[in-house]
């Protein structure tokens, strides 16, 4: 009595249909506990790009450029700062940064 693979493969046929109706099942009512409602979520913010923008008074930008990695007698960093009143350009000296000139 020969019966086929039709026999074999039935049963698994069956058997993965069933763990793929159990799964979407378990999706669905996850999102339907914690999904929350159907409200369009809320934007958010980006208050760093804001605050760039602020033009008023006690906002600032501020650059450090560091020199390359030689003894601290001949290193040598600059920092810029700029605000809505001045532009500061200091040079620092050694790793400490002790500032040895200062223009604004």
């Amino acid at each position: 009595m020969y019966r086929g693979n039709s026999s074999r493969i039935l049963p698994i046929i069956l058997v993965l249909i069933v763990i793929a109706i159990a799964v979407a099942a378990l999706v669905s009512i996850g999102r339907a506990i914690f999904g929350g409602s159907d409200q369009p979520a809320q934007t958010q913010v980006d208050t760093s790009q804001q605050a760039l923008r602020d033009t008023s008074s006690g906002h600032s930008v501020r650059m450090t450029v560091r020199g390359p990695i030689v003894a601290d007698e001949n290193f040598r960093s600059y920092r810029i700062t700029v605000d809505a009143n001045s532009r500061n350009l200091t040079t620092y000296s050694g790793y400490l940064e002790q500032p040895i000139d200062v223009e604004t």
